[in-house]
């Protein structure tokens, strides 16, 4: 019985050195891959905030037989986040106008528009975080916003 206690004690023993000397020889490569993921994150995230200069370029063509505004330079449904604790969609209609983002409850009435962002030149689209419910989500990241 003694002799199978030790045999067991140098079983676990040796077990104890190969597993420090293999964590010793992974960790190195496990930091390798990690920094390696880590750069190619930024550089990822750096090309697509450069995106939204893409937009732009793009021509928005109106249906036929609609006669749109002179000044509307893209207008459609969205879904809005409320900015309250409840943090729920609403659609709105939205109009971007004269560098303005512009939005009402409907695309027929007859209200004054809200005016959501005064100047667009000054604003950055991106991809919105994934922990959103809702999918091609994005957000409009404001000078005067956080």
């Amino acid at each position: 019985l003694w002799s199978f206690v030790k045999e067991c004690s140098t079983f676990f023993v040796r077990g104890h050195v190969f597993f420090d000397e293999w964590t010793a020889v992974e960790s190195g490569a496990i930091a390798d891959t990690s920094s390696l993921l880590a750069n190619k994150s930024k550089s990822v995230k750096r090309k697509m905030q450069d995106r939204h200069a893409l937009v732009p370029k793009v021509v928005f063509l109106h249906p036929t037989g609609i006669s749109p505004e002179d000044d509307v330079v893209m207008e459609g449904y969205l879904f809005k986040r409320a900015t309250n604790a409840f943090k729920t969609w609403h659609r709105r209609w939205f109009q971007i106008k004269d560098n303005k983002l512009v939005y009402s409850h409907r695309s027929d009435a007859m209200e004054m528009p809200t005016i959501m962002e005064s100047d667009l030149k000054l604003c950055l689209v991106r991809p919105a975080p994934t922990t959103f419910e809702r999918t091609c989500c994005f957000e409009l990241v404001t000078p005067t916003k956080y």
